[in-house]
């Protein structure tokens, strides 16, 4: 879809909402995602203290060639915590995303999501019992601020970082049918590491979100994970640069089943539905696309100074 003009009026369509119109110069609306919600118990306390995250992530489709603006909010309350997505479709100019990059366009992108969080948080606090639901004064936050900073972010160190690595970014290097076992082990990755990373209450969670994205920062593992969780519907495409970032996940995944703290894991996965039928898959099946991705890039010749680590997952993360 092409990048919309100042003068045009933009229609958004979303899977939570109704048809809504506005005049407002922005990115074309794609989709809005709940990552997950969580609600500790009855006893929600609005006025109590609100932590808000904002990150970004952006992507060109391998396949289809369309192009994606990521922004995920993360809002916590204590009692209560949600995460979602917010995608934004646009066309690059020559092959890059400058024009999509300013305090401009970015601005009511940012309203945009945050407005939808905040809806969808509410509804998730009524559902669970708390019938005043959740609010927020969304005024106080700088939006400028987060549009300028991820303009920044952009322009001074993504824009490098995908002209170095163009050849990888653009390669298609593996196409994974759905079969079951591949649905297991690219679903399952990420069912483990969410566990390390948010829930498990025997992992400690921001210390090992801190120490992963020492090799993947944490907007790209949302990306990554999305990404690998759509074999539920469809074939997966993934680049040499994709493929990168799974491997790193995916030996983490294993080496936290394989470790020290398989007990803790095993039995929140168990509660979970993830069952020792399906981690006993997981493991083979891991095993062998590790072995496969291996080979696959080192004919891709890609060079990345991670993968040329043994990491100790088991060790770090605890």
């Amino acid at each position: 879809m092409a990048f919309p003009s100042s003068n045009e009026t933009i229609k958004y369509y979303s899977s939570i909402s109704n048809f809504m119109e506005t005049e407002t110069p922005v990115l074309s609306f794609s989709s809005f995602d709940e990552n997950w919600f969580t609600f500790d118990d009855f006893t929600l306390t609005v006025e109590s203290d609100i932590s808000f995250k904002l990150s970004f992530d952006y992507e060109t489709m391998i396949k289809t060639k369309k192009s994606f603006l990521y922004l995920y909010i993360e809002l916590d309350n204590e009692k209560s915590t949600i995460q979602t997505r917010t995608c934004f479709e646009y066309t690059p100019i020559n092959g890059l995303s400058d024009h999509i990059f300013t305090v401009e366009q970015l601005e009511p992108c940012i309203r945009l999501a945050v407005d939808k969080t905040v809806i969808k948080m509410n509804r998730e606090c009524k559902y669970f019992g708390y019938k005043k639901g959740f609010s927020m004064d969304t005024n106080l936050i700088q939006y400028e601020s987060l549009a300028q900073d991820i303009a920044d972010k952009y322009h001074h160190y993504r824009k490098l970082d995908d002209l170095s690595n163009q050849k990888e970014i653009n390669t298609l290097c593996m196409e994974c049918p759905r079969t079951d076992v591949n649905k297991v082990v690219f679903i399952g990755t990420f069912i483990i590491l969410d566990q390390a990373f948010f829930f498990n209450p025997f992992f400690n969670h921001e210390e090992n979100r801190k120490i992963f994205e020492e090799c993947l920062p944490y907007a790209k593992y949302l990306t990554i994970k999305y990404k690998c969780n759509s074999i539920a519907k469809r074939k997966l495409y993934l680049s040499v640069y994709d493929v990168i970032q799974f491997f790193l996940c995916l030996d983490c995944a294993t080496q936290i089943l394989l470790g020290e703290k398989a007990d803790d894991m095993n039995q929140i996965l168990d509660i979970k539905e993830f069952s020792a039928m399906h981690r006993s898959i997981f493991i083979k099946g891991g095993t062998d696309l590790f072995a496969a991705l291996k080979e696959v890039l080192k004919t891709s010749e890609a060079q990345f100074p991670d993968l040329e680590v043994d990491h100790n997952w088991i060790e770090r993360i605890r």
